[in-house]
């Protein structure tokens, strides 16, 4: 205590002792622990409508590359001694630098081409794999898009393998990475949805020739 010139004394402020320390620390990892399954919701939320705005963009490439090919999308894969893949054709679309996506054939997905909610690893897997049905022959995809019911039909789907296509018969079911194990797909009219239901192989919104 400190004598003040009135005489008064007055108490000599402390700091805190080593236990209020300790409840301090204790109620905010309380807190940090209630919050963080919230905003692990909210980033996940976020990575879903990130993918989805990603299958709009390229939802727009496949339409801005049939306005210069006779209205038909692009090929799916190698054929015809053509290496490139339909990332490869839709890419100048989206602005993609050439050179970006790497050599053909096993050209590597860059953004727009990734889920946000994918991790990459060394291995060549790619998030998005446009849908088999829709095709003319095994190794090309070009169907014309006038030719399908384009707000019933899927065009891209989500996926997690090594793979340019996705065949629903074959495939197993898609990956489902978002809130809800839900997954997005982009249809040929360019919209989206978010589905958590499993889709049968038979769905006509896989199309059937």
């Amino acid at each position: 205590m400190s004598v003040l010139s009135n005489g008064l004394c007055r108490k000599k402020a402390g700091g805190f002792t080593m236990v209020e320390l300790l409840i301090v620390i204790a109620i905010i990892l309380v807190l940090a622990a209630l919050m963080f399954p919230q905003l692990q919701g909210v980033r996940d939320r976020a990575n879903s409508v990130k993918c989805a705005a990603n299958l709009r963009q390229i939802g727009t490439g496949f339409h801005l590359y049939a306005n210069e090919n006779n209205g038909e999308f692009p090929a799916l894969n190698a054929g015809s001694g053509d290496t490139n893949t339909w990332m490869t054709r839709v890419a100048p679309y989206l602005g993609i630098p050439d050179g970006k996506l790497g050599p053909a054939p096993l050209a590597r997905a860059v953004p727009p081409f990734i889920c946000p909610s994918w991790k990459m690893d060394a291995t060549r897997k790619v998030s998005y794999a446009v849908n088999e049905n829709i095709r003319r022959a095994p190794f090309n995809w070009n169907y014309k898009r006038l030719n399908v019911s384009a707000g019933k039909t899927f065009l891209v789907v989500e996926i997690a393998e090594n793979m340019d296509g996705y065949n629903p018969a074959t495939g197993g079911d898609v990956a489902r990475r978002h809130p809800g194990k839900s997954a997005n797909f982009l249809f040929v009219d360019g919209h989206v949805e978010n589905m958590k239901q499993a889709i049968p192989s038979g769905d006509p919104r896989w199309f059937t020739p």
